[in-house]
């Protein structure tokens, strides 16, 4: 008696490499929306770090007519400037943020200092704000064609000079960074200026800035 052949049953290679090319697709489309996700939550954490740091600078302003003494620049004669908040890195041993240089951590004219005795006179008004320490974004600097990082909530005093600075107005502001460019991405805070980072095809990044009252001539 002749055994009847049985069907063999499985998926062809076809079959297999569609399969592999739909689970690939929708990994893919689940990372962009979780990468998406995190950014938007951690725009919101800077975003209230500096709401917070507002908070407490009028509060020193409203006491003291006055903001809490920055220290000069180290290399731009025409900003004094703090990082407000603590414990960021430390580049050439001192805590800097803002646009840091990664590959040899020179200080440079974008760069600024966390000063101890700004967050003293902060902390009497409240706590600190917490704001996320990871950088923003990397990008590369038009002028000079290295990578820096960008991640700062700093208290800046522009002072007058012969060329206007369109990243800060003059007098005092608190300027703070966001992820994504500028045309999709919203300060949070109503009275905040937004200018764009961008660089060599890397991520880009958003800069706002907060202009503070003038303090009270003494």
């Amino acid at each position: 008696m002749q055994w009847a052949k049985q069907k063999q049953s499985g998926f062809t290679i076809i079959e297999l490499l569609i399969v592999v090319v739909v689970i690939a697709i929708l990994a893919a489309i689940t990372i962009v929306a979780y990468n998406g996700i995190q950014d938007r939550a951690m725009n919101s954490s800077r975003i209230s770090a500096a709401q917070s740091s507002y908070k407490l600078m009028m509060m020193y302003y409203a006491e003291n007519g006055r903001y809490p003494e920055l220290p000069d620049h180290p290399v731009t004669s025409s900003l004094r400037a703090a990082c407000i908040g603590e414990n960021w890195p430390q580049m050439q041993g001192q805590p800097v943020c803002w646009n840091v240089y990664t590959d040899n951590g020179e200080l440079n004219n974008s760069t600024f200092l966390e000063v101890d005795s700004v967050n003293q006179a902060l902390l009497r008004y409240g706590s600190l704000p917490q704001y996320p320490q990871a950088p923003v974004a990397t990008v590369i600097h038009q002028s000079t064609g290295r990578p820096m990082e960008l991640n700062a909530l700093v208290l800046v005093e522009r002072r007058e000079t012969a060329s206007p600075n369109a990243n800060f107005p003059e007098g005092f502001s608190i300027a703070y960074i966001l992820k994504g460019p500028v045309d999709r991405v919203d300060c949070g805070l109503s009275n905040a200026m937004k200018t764009a980072f961008t660089g060599g095809g890397l991520e880009s990044a958003t800069r706002c800035v907060i202009p503070l009252p003038s303090p009270v001539a003494s």
